[in-house]
């Protein structure tokens, strides 16, 4: 599906003058449950504050990188992994 016709599931919304929230895109403007607090420094660096645990930079060029390696990031499978075989074992025998 191009890029230009897929539906975002995320979204920029700015809070104040340099600082940004990553939400759920569908989320209405008083509901809003912020993934991501986003404050661009004085030099014109994207620092980002996840809000949940996850294995993302903390430091982008922009607002939008931010964005964009979340959403490639969540369709990727969001870091899942293939499950990990668990050993079974005969139950241990009485000895008398």
């Amino acid at each position: 599906m191009p890029k230009s016709t897929r539906r975002r599931r995320f979204a920029l919304r700015r809070t104040v003058d340099r600082d940004w929230m990553i939400v759920h895109a569908g989320a209405p403007e008083f509901a809003v449950r912020p993934l991501a607090h986003i404050t661009i420094d004085d030099d014109d660096v994207a620092e980002v504050v996840w809000t949940a645990p996850l294995p993302l930079p903390v430091v982008f060029a922009s607002p939008q990188d931010a964005l964009e390696t979340l959403e490639s990031w969540e369709r990727t499978g969001g870091g899942a992994t293939k499950p990990i075989p668990i050993a079974h074992f005969p139950p241990p025998r009485q000895v008398s």
